[in-house]
């Protein structure tokens, strides 16, 4: 089965050591469909949703993950790759009695709702018979269209369409919980969360692993590897900055606060056992 994940258009240098780093690391067999590191998604064949899904809870590139259905170049080729589909494979998914939505993303092109709605009711010959919740669906599908690489000079068509069964969702979340804007203690030289993260990934820390930092700073890699439960720990010569001495890195901050230091980061994040 071929598996699309739909990623971030960020650190794109980053998105295919990743996927190697994290298969590498869950053991799943790495079979390439479309390697690429300039477009919005890669596509794997994988044996499962299994493995889909072990990828997804570590993968900080990949927004969502799909079973791909059907891809076209064109609306004509789309649609009738999709109508070729066997959904009767999936008819249990398809019932009355199963909720359902339908995701609409668009890449370098702005869809109103209205467009949005539109471009799901092309797709009529869907035999979905379940009822549509937008809150909590049991059943997700995603359709994505991708309009090139260039804001300044968008096609009149999209240039690839793609249609699937929502698998689930990656860990871009935690690039969330760990903002710098958030984050208690935080220097001149804190890195971006994200890259921090895709750096743990990198480095395939596990569950056990033992990192060491030895030019720890304000410790944003040992935040992103004890989010994957490696123990950590690190030093740095600049001793001022380790105890949280230096003068404060926000604007309008004249002194630093009392509490502050890579203690308080690692309790507000429940990663002290780390």
């Amino acid at each position: 089965m071929h598996y699309l994940f739909w990623c971030a258009f960020e650190h794109l240098s980053f998105r295919i050591p990743e996927f190697e780093s994290i298969c590498s690391l869950l053991r799943i067999p790495l079979c390439w469909v479309e390697k690429n590191n300039t477009h919005p998604w890669i596509i794997l064949d994988l044996p499962s949703d299994k493995e889909a899904s072990k990828i997804l809870t570590r993968s900080i590139s990949t927004k969502h993950c799909i079973q791909l259905w059907a891809q076209g170049e064109s609306y004509d080729a789309f649609h009738k790759r999709l109508e070729a589909f066997k959904f009767s494979d999936y008819s249990h998914l398809m019932n009355k009695d199963k909720s359902f939505k339908v995701n609409v993303e668009t890449f370098m092109k702005k869809t109103g709702i209205k467009e949005r709605i539109e471009l799901i009711e092309s797709m009529d010959y869907l035999p979905v018979d379940g009822e549509v919740n937008l809150v909590d669906p049991e059943v997700e599908y995603s359709y994505l269209e991708f309009w090139g690489l260039d804001n300044n000079n968008i096609p009149d068509k999209p240039l690839n369409i793609f249609f699937g069964l929502k698998v689930g969702e990656g860990q871009r979340s935690l690039i969330t919980k760990q903002s710098i804007k958030t984050r208690k203690f935080i220097g001149n030289t804190t890195m971006d969360p994200q890259l921090a993260l895709l750096m743990a990934n990198l480095g395939k820390v596990e569950n056990g692993c033992t990192v060491l930092d030895p030019f720890v700073g304000t410790g944003s890699l040992l935040l992103a590897a004890a989010e994957f439960k490696g123990f950590v720990f690190g030093g740095d010569i600049d001793f001022l900055m380790v105890h949280a001495r230096t003068r404060p890195s926000r604007k309008g901050d004249k002194n630093r606060a009392k509490d502050e230091s890579m203690h308080i980061n690692f309790q507000e994040y429940g990663l002290l056992a780390q």
